[in-house]
């Protein structure tokens, strides 16, 4: 007997090992069928698992230990996943919307309990039209964070009446303007952590990423626990960014979320742009007027998470919505100003609150990072 259990135990750790390196997914069970191997996973191979309302067990294939454990095993895996990834991404578009499917259904083999996240973009917008295809009546939660662009807002409302949605818009308890105030400006986003102390020492000004986690997060785990929702749906992919991928790595397709207390899958982990763009004609769906504007990020508008960039949504800003772009300048100005100049570190110059509609430009953040790398040699 007791054979048979380890045995019984390996094949399914093996199993789960293959099921995340062939397709990033956890495996589910029912809770009767796994629950006499459940301690035994746990204790022995570190496996974290998940329980849902339905008697599901979702188990999750562990993470790697931390690189000062273990300076070898974070790579290898990375390095794994990487080479798998590369692989996907060069596959047909058909094949990527397998894929996704394939996010999806385990999902829902999960819990009866989900949700989809809608923010108006294009991602989410592919994911929700994907998801609908299996279950029309899943809850969408849109977070208007109170400063969503207008067209965004209309936007939504209007998919949410011409697709006749099970729709839930969210709003926070706080305010922006006030927020920023009391705890910094929302420059250079998450996994830059030294970046933004050392600017915000060098130009005196408060930085913070808290508007994301009380104006998104917060409200929407508030309704995800009043809804009982044990797992959402998001346009997450994994080609934006090398915290995306560093992240997926450890992580997968689905994984158990604390922020949210739930489960969260990225269906679209192998999608590039040019498949959201192709999906996006093959069925036809309307977009948010915003990206025929020239905007690429169509979330909360005053944003600077991308203010050193040559591509920040604030030069569209500056042009489509110049009194958005006055209102960023007369509430951060001064503190923009301070921020470039300490980015640039230019010798002798300082910017001051008014020179920034002049010289905020993408030739000018262009200049500033050539200039800057010629610093480093």
């Amino acid at each position: 007997m007791k054979r048979d259990f380890y045995r019984r135990c390996i094949y399914i750790y093996k199993k789960l090992e293959r099921t995340f390196y062939e397709k990033f997914l956890p495996l589910v069970y029912s809770e009767n069928y796994i629950r006499n191997y459940i301690n035994w996973l746990q204790e022995h191979k570190k496996v974290n698992i998940y329980r849902t309302s339905s008697k599901k067990i979702v188990l999750f294939y562990p993470p790697p230990v931390i690189i000062k454990k273990d300076p070898v095993q974070k790579p290898l895996r990375l390095k794994k996943v990487i080479n798998k990834l590369k692989h996907l991404w060069n596959l047909p578009l058909d094949k990527k919307i397998q894929i996704a499917e394939d996010v999806i259904k385990t999902l829902f083999r999960t819990s009866n309990n989900l949700a989809v996240a809608f923010s108006g973009g294009k991602d989410s917008l592919v994911v929700l039209h994907m998801v609908r295809q299996y279950n029309p009546n899943i809850p969408v939660v849109f977070i208007n964070t109170g400063v969503e662009f207008p067209e965004t807002v209309n936007y939504v409302y209007e998919i949410a009446k011409k697709w006749n949605l099970n729709f839930f818009e969210v709003k926070p308890k706080v305010n922006f303007w006030k927020l920023c105030d009391e705890k910094g400006l929302p420059v250079a986003g998450r996994g830059n952590t030294t970046f933004m102390r050392k600017l915000s020492i060098e130009a005196n000004v408060k930085l913070s990423n808290a508007c994301c986690q009380l104006m998104k997060e917060k409200p929407a785990k508030k309704f995800y626990e009043e809804n009982n929702i044990e797992g959402v749906m998001v346009g997450c992919r994994v080609s934006e960014s090398i915290m995306r991928r560093f992240n997926f790595a450890d992580f997968g397709a689905i994984r158990y979320s604390s922020t949210y207390n739930i489960l969260v899958a990225w269906p679209l982990y192998a999608f590039l742009d040019e498949d959201i763009e192709e999906y996006i004609r093959k069925y036809n769906l309307p977009l948010n007027p915003l990206y025929k504007m020239g905007y690429k990020r169509v979330g909360c508008w005053p944003c600077l998470q991308d203010l050193f960039f040559p591509d920040s949504r604030l030069f569209i800003l500056k042009e489509k919505h110049p009194n958005m772009f006055k209102t960023i300048e007369r509430k951060f100005g001064d503190k923009i100003a301070r921020l470039l100049t300490a980015w640039a570190n230019l010798e002798d110059v300082e910017l001051k609150k008014e020179d920034i509609h002049e010289f905020y430009t993408p030739c000018f953040i262009d200049e500033i990072r050539r200039y800057k790398r010629k610093q480093k040699k």
